[in-house]
């Protein structure tokens, strides 16, 4: 029960000064609160996406990195790095842009953006 209210509550998006952090991608030209389950939670990041015009940086997942790298655009990173497979679990510190990674080998290590 504690598990369902816990992802009841949770919220589609959560914002920042300086970041957005959202489960997939945003619709272009869209508020924020008024953005679609659908793109907050399905649509992969592509690389392709434009800076928003507030400049806050997105930070995404959704869509793995075979490379076991976070990808980075112009104004967006997306920190899935495959875990779910054989990656990696990616934490980013947005103060400093160092990535830190562990894998089910208990392997740890850290990158810069």
């Amino acid at each position: 029960l504690e598990h369902r209210e816990f992802l009841l509550s949770a919220v589609d998006s959560y914002e920042t000064a300086t970041e957005v952090f959202v489960h997939a991608s945003l619709e272009p030209g869209i508020p924020l609160g008024e953005q679609l389950e659908t793109w907050l939670r399905w649509t992969r990041f592509t690389g392709l996406e434009q800076p928003l015009p507030t400049r806050q940086r997105v930070i995404s997942g959704h869509t793995p990195q075979s490379s076991g790298l976070p990808a980075r655009s112009r104004g967006w990173v997306c920190i899935d790095t495959f875990v779910y497979g054989t990656g990696w679990l990616t934490c980013l510190d947005v103060l400093t842009d160092e990535f830190y990674q562990a894998d089910e080998q208990r392997r740890y290590r850290t990158g810069q953006l």
